[in-house]
């Protein structure tokens, strides 16, 4: 594994009323790497794996990042998000 220079790369984010999902590239170690700032920050972070999802970009295994807001306030939005 490799940490993606940058920061974290989030490719889909859904935030809803009391939790927030983020999905990464399993093989990246960006999940860790996110889910490691969060809680330190305060926040109850679960980690899923999501397996082989389809993109544009072909094949990607995933994981998910499931966020407990704290206090009612969504997790601040991550450095880097890509849209596919």
């Amino acid at each position: 594994m490799f940490e993606s220079p940058g920061g974290p790369i989030c490719y889909g984010r859904v935030v809803t009323r009391n939790s927030t999902q983020e999905h990464y590239e399993s093989s990246t170690g960006d999940a860790g790497v996110r889910s490691r700032e969060l809680r330190a920050l305060g926040y109850k972070v679960i980690t899923s794996s999501l397996g082989p999802q389809v993109t544009n970009v072909g094949t990607v295994k995933m994981t998910m990042l499931t966020i407990d807001h704290k206090d009612g306030e969504p997790a601040p939005a991550p450095a880097r998000l890509e849209r596919t």
